[in-house]
């Protein structure tokens, strides 16, 4: 999993989420075990957490690297297999030495979430053969960008979803690795810069490839992929998942886009840009230079359209697509299923739920520019509007949190004077 992850943009400039990152100057045994820990837990579904050790934290996410003495790189890389030999249920991160920017040496640790949650580790993690023969463990996740023990509603919590996987992280048994297409899986690959990966995709086939990034899984059935492998790497999507499309209505035609998700997302905020945004110059009161306004402000229709793609349920018993309703006056983006929040999140825009349905879709939609995957999309929408002189976006649902409907206001400047 690692070969995924370009180490050195993300010690130069951080993680998209910096809840999802961890820098230690030096190996702290403790520390190290505890995190993993709390990424493998992954309670709120998040995604892949990464440690580096090696490197100290700094503003914004980036860090300072002072590298590791010649050969502890590869102690540290000994030792942390003994450690991990302590997690409960066991797991195993991807780890390796990296070379930053070829000068300096630290360990990338890789932490998928991962479904056999919950994981527990020692407070204490002195080596296997020294340990007391049953020492106490503790659940640990992260909270707010810190490593925590778990409270008890959080126990409670992940005992409830140990066996709720996120929907595009769960096994697909409708399918096989076949329905992976080699050009797509390709195309990401050069997006990412994974040279050995592309190098492996070309001479062996997407078997493996598949396999290094987590998208497949040996089962007794055979090796199946995870739905996300589908959603983003097969032609069709929807013969495994009813309706995993878009749906744009506009003056009483409907458009459908389908496609692997990178795909349909694209064309449908291309259709969108051409049809319903357009621009004029205002000049506001005090201003001495006119102001571009528009009709729609992009980033807050691409943040609305891809939140819906991101957090909709694709499982094979879900089939609603994500609809775009253009109305006179504003445009309605609904997806399945809303989230958990109450009437006072909705009307001020906070939307997130106790975990995400999907984890691993924000990072591959980043590799197309079509998401960022920190959270904090609600908040740029919320100021595209603003800057752009709109009113504000606002938010519905239902008592069941069965859907969640974005509804974007045209701005006063395009309403046409007879509709009020």
């Amino acid at each position: 999993m690692h070969r995924l992850y370009d180490i050195d943009s993300i010690i130069d400039n951080g993680m998209a989420d910096p809840a999802r990152q961890e820098f230690l100057p030096a190996w702290d045994p403790d520390a190290v075990l505890h995190t993993i820990t709390a990424f493998a837990n992954d309670i709120r579904h998040q995604g892949t957490g990464i440690i580096i050790i090696g490197a100290e934290p700094g503003k914004k996410g980036a860090a300072s690297v002072p590298g590791l003495a010649p050969g502890e790189a590869e102690r540290i890389m000994d030792e942390l297999e003994d450690r991990c030999s302590l997690i409960k249920p066991c797991y195993t991160p991807a780890a390796a030495v990296h070379s930053y920017h070829g000068a300096k040496d630290v360990v990338a640790v890789i932490v998928p979430g991962d479904n056999d949650r919950p994981y527990f580790c020692p407070e204490k993690t002195s080596p296997p053969d020294l340990d007391d023969d049953s020492p106490a463990m503790i659940c640990w996740v992260r909270r707010k960008g810190r490593t925590v023990r778990a409270t008890a509603g959080e126990m409670e919590f992940l005992d409830a979803v140990q066996t709720l996987a996120p929907t595009d992280d769960s096994l697909n048994y409708q399918a096989s690795e076949e329905a992976v297409d080699q050009s797509l899986l390709e195309e990401f690959l050069t997006r990412q810069g994974a040279d050995e990966l592309l190098e492996e995709l070309h001479s062996d086939g997407p078997g493996e490839v598949l396999s290094a990034i987590d998208l497949v899984a040996d089962t007794e059935a055979g090796r199946l992929p995870v739905n996300a492998a589908l959603l983003m790497f097969s032609q069709h999507p929807e013969r495994y998942f009813p309706n995993a499309e878009i749906r744009i209505t506009a003056g009483g035609q409907e458009k459908i886009f389908q496609g692997p998700l990178q795909r349909q997302l694209a064309e449908a905020l291309k259709h969108l840009e051409s049809t319903v945004i357009s621009t004029r110059e205002i000049l506001p009161e005090g201003a001495k230079a006119p102001k571009k306004i528009y009709s729609y402000p992009r980033e807050a229709l691409a943040e609305a359209l891809g939140n819906a793609v991101i957090h909709r349920l694709y499982s094979p018993g879900e089939d609603t697509p994500v609809t775009v309703e253009v109305t006179p006056d504003s445009i309605l983006i609904t997806s399945t299923p809303g989230p958990d929040v109450t009437d006072s999140d909705l009307a001020a825009g906070r939307l997130r739920g106790d975990f995400n349905n999907n984890r691993r879709l924000p990072d591959f939609l980043a590799a197309y520019g079509l998401a960022r995957g920190d959270g904090k999309g609600i908040q740029r929408m919320q100021k595209a509007m603003k800057d752009n002189g709109s009113n504000p976006p606002e938010f519905r649902s239902d008592v069941e949190a069965s859907f969640i409907t974005v509804v974007l206001p045209l701005h006063s400047s395009f309403r046409d004077p007879e509709q009020g």
